[in-house]
């Protein structure tokens, strides 16, 4: 039992998800009265030099290395720099990753997937983002455990920084 704690924390570590299941946590308690707006998160500068390949530094992103690959073959569409590739990961179920333009970083969403939202209108998009503003908010259940929530997390420093929830709208 203490072996597989300790190569589970050790797994953490070596993927950069060591603060992972903090983020998850933080987002999951913090109620918001009503959801952040992108507007008070702007970047004032918008990347527009060539698109860095990916780095595959991890075991995570080399797994998925053709749809990161992909993502960057596009322009940046989050936080003035950042490209967000997301890609389906079973019935109602996304997840994904960030890469930064300018040096082809990925950071990965922080949690394994985002899911569970059920019927929703036909314009429904379950993680909203801008390309002026470091503010995502990821709509349904992350890493397949309630609550069912709009959960706002900030892009600061190429880390995703819960700022809380706010009550899930089918509707988009």
């Amino acid at each position: 039992m203490r072996i597989l704690l300790c190569a589970a924390v050790l797994l953490l570590l070596v993927t950069g998800q060591s603060g992972a299941a903090d983020a998850i946590s933080n987002a999951r308690t913090a109620s918001l009265k009503s959801p952040p707006r992108f507007r008070d998160f702007r970047v004032t500068e918008v990347y527009s030099g060539p698109v860095a390949q990916p780095r595959l530094t991890s075991r995570e992103a080399r797994e998925f290395r053709t749809r990161l690959r992909e993502a960057a073959s596009g322009r940046p569409n989050f936080a003035g720099h950042y490209l967000v590739a997301q890609w389906g990961c079973g019935t109602e179920c996304v997840t994904g990753a960030i890469i930064d333009a300018k040096t082809g970083a990925v950071t990965f969403f922080p949690f394994l997937d985002l899911c569970c939202w059920g019927t929703v209108a036909d314009r429904f998009e379950p993680i909203k983002f801008r390309l002026d503003s470091r503010l995502i908010t990821f709509s349904g259940e992350l890493g397949e455990k309630p609550p069912l929530a709009n959960h706002h997390f900030v892009l600061s420093r190429g880390r995703f920084k819960p700022l809380g929830m706010t009550k899930f709208d089918p509707n988009g």
